[in-house]
């Protein structure tokens, strides 16, 4: 493909250089300002594709400027006939793009085909196979080779069909004939694996939304068993804390009243082995209990 160009397709020669000349200087791109006085205008690149001409000899267009002092500058494009490179023409000087207009091969025959001779009529036939076998194994081989996307692909054989059905539509025995079979089966091939893609695209979304709303209700899960957990956890721990809690209480009021006990068997003169029996309080407590009382534990 040429890069860096002003690019222009005609079908037809008609005024395109005053087009180009007027794309050209107001590309503001090009200008570049020096100072009050002096300024400096790039031209750009340009190319017109004539997508109907075989004469590639023919490979540049000229103006002729006139300035106001009478100085005469001579302006130039280059110009590119499309039918005048082969497909394979096209791939070796980067011009794939127009693959495409290849079909337009045989234009200037399809008025004339009403008043062809049977053999005449088949030998245009015979030559739209052709013509059709050379464009559409030449966009294979791209595709194959990785010079060209699947998209791209697709797109250059739908223009192609689009193109074939415009300019030859009044010749029934195309496909009456079937001269056209091979691209409307590499269309349809095209237009399948183009649904295909679709599908597997719209598919592959799908389940990635299913897959992102499944791990999303699996987190909410998760967090919701989490927090029940925490909830259940937290009880638990409440519940051990009032057990505790009761527990204490409950062995206060028990050794509250084995110390009553116990002093009341000290005053009544109990012995320290009988106390210890009643009331399991360790010895030296008791001597301690019956000090305060003003009593003498018997041993």
């Amino acid at each position: 493909m040429i890069i860096g160009f002003h690019l222009e397709a005609q079908a037809y020669y008609d005024d395109m250089l005053i087009r180009l000349f007027n794309y050209a200087v107001s590309d503001e791109e090009g200008y570049r300002r020096i100072d009050d006085s002096h300024a400096v205008f790039k031209m750009p690149q340009q190319a017109v594709v004539f997508l109907k001409d075989t004469d590639k000899s023919k490979d540049k267009l000229y103006i002729k400027l006139i300035l106001p002092d009478e100085q005469e500058i001579e302006y130039s494009v280059h110009a590119v006939r499309s039918l005048g490179y082969t497909p394979q023409e096209l791939i070796a000087n980067d011009m794939e793009i127009l693959l495409p207009f290849q079909i337009l091969r045989l234009y200037g025959s399809v008025k004339k085909y009403s008043s062809f001779s049977e053999e005449q009529k088949n030998e245009f036939l015979e030559k739209f196979t052709s013509m059709c076998r050379d464009i559409i194994t030449t966009l294979r081989s791209l595709k194959e080779t990785g010079k060209i996307t699947n998209d791209e692909h697709s797109t250059m054989i739908t223009i192609i069909r689009d193109l074939e059905r415009h300019i030859y539509s009044s010749i029934d025995d195309i496909a009456n004939k079937g001269a056209d079979s091979m691209l409307n089966e590499e269309f349809l091939f095209s237009d399948e694996r183009a649904r295909a893609e679709e599908r597997a695209k719209a598919e592959a979304e799908k389940a990635e939304i299913e897959a992102k709303a499944k791990a999303e209700k699996a987190e909410i899960e998760a967090k919701a068993k989490a927090e029940k957990a925490e909830i259940e956890a937290k009880a638990e721990a409440e519940k051990a804390e009032i057990k505790a809690q009761a527990q204490a209480e409950i062995a206060k009021v028990e050794n509250e009243e084995k110390q009553k006990i116990a002093e009341l068997m000290i005053e009544d003169g109990e012995c320290a082995e009988k106390i210890i029996r009643y009331t399991g309080i360790d010895v030296s407590v008791l001597k301690s209990m019956a000090q305060s009382l003003g009593k003498a534990l018997m041993l």
